[in-house]
């Protein structure tokens, strides 16, 4: 398994030359980066947005404080994972789910954003 890493502070613009909208995370093109390096793939995805840049491990803090229902932290930090048909294409998309068109209404948040690319005999999840 590679695990691919993108982070930063999302930028959502409606670009004339793009059907919907060009999403960056950080310095990199969601889609472009999608297209160069994962199409046809089987990958996982898993991200978590934040008000502010945060270290990964106080990310994971915080999640995990959520799930249990601590009300002590700071930052509220959203997560999301997808799984299951884990083909992608050269427009961002992973088992259906559109990442464009989730991570925009997160415009001008900050992203962690985890890919899990498999090879055919690895352990892929279930």
């Amino acid at each position: 398994m590679k695990r691919h890493i993108l982070k930063g502070i999302i930028k959502a613009e409606d670009k004339v030359f793009c059907e919907g909208d060009y999403l960056t995370i950080g310095d990199n093109s969601l889609s472009e980066y999608f297209e160069d390096n994962l199409n046809g793939r089987i990958v996982s995805a898993r991200y978590w947005i934040a008000d502010k840049e945060m270290p990964y491990n106080d990310l994971l803090k915080t999640h995990i404080k959520q799930l249990y229902g601590s009300t002590d932290y700071s930052h509220g930090v959203a997560y999301s994972e997808h799984t299951g048909y884990l083909w992608t294409d050269d427009e961002a998309k992973i088992g259906g789910h559109d990442l464009v068109e989730e991570l925009t209404s997160h415009d001008t948040k900050y992203c962690y954003l985890e890919i899990d690319e498999y090879e055919v005999g690895d352990d892929t999840p279930d």
